[in-house]
């Protein structure tokens, strides 16, 4: 069998990264000059616009990418992950995984959706695949194709 190999969406995180810096900064620059003369909830803003910011610049700056790789001749996953700082990459051999479980992350009600798999390891720890902050997966049946797959693997000795 082939290895099977899916990446994150750098791309996408960059595009949320840039929208959160130029908001953050549209904020930032409303309230700037009323500064020395700002009541508690212009000042609450300009903090919230300070904070958006950051954690936009913050994002942009360590913008990761992540690749998955299902291995089932070497039977193991092999998880790659880089940034502008450092390169690692982990390795899970499959019967080092006890269970695996599918995870739902958000509100079906505002059509936040998030849904990736947890390992739980032999040695009781936990490891996230597909998280959602690199991959984005909102449908259910692809996150559980994943996991059929991953349990079909683990079961072919």
């Amino acid at each position: 069998m082939e290895p099977t190999t899916i990446k994150s969406k750098p791309g996408l995180q960059k595009i949320i990264s840039v929208s959160l810096t130029i908001s953050g900064l549209f904020i930032i620059t409303i309230l700037i000059n009323k500064l020395g003369n700002l009541n508690s909830d212009e000042l609450a803003g300009f903090l919230l616009g300070c904070l958006i910011f950051t954690i936009g610049i913050v994002n942009l700056i360590i913008n990761a990418s992540q690749e998955i790789c299902i291995d089932p001749n070497l039977r193991r996953i092999t998880i790659k992950t880089v940034n502008n700082f450092k390169s690692k990459e982990e390795i899970i051999h499959f019967d080092e995984i006890k269970n695996i479980e599918i995870i739902y992350l958000g509100k079906k009600s505002n059509f936040t959706n998030f849904y990736y798999l947890k390992l739980l390891l032999n040695n009781d720890k936990t490891y996230i695949l597909f998280s959602p902050g690199n991959f984005h997966i909102s449908n259910r049946q692809e996150i559980e194709e994943w996991k059929s797959k991953i349990e079909k693997y683990i079961s072919n000795n």
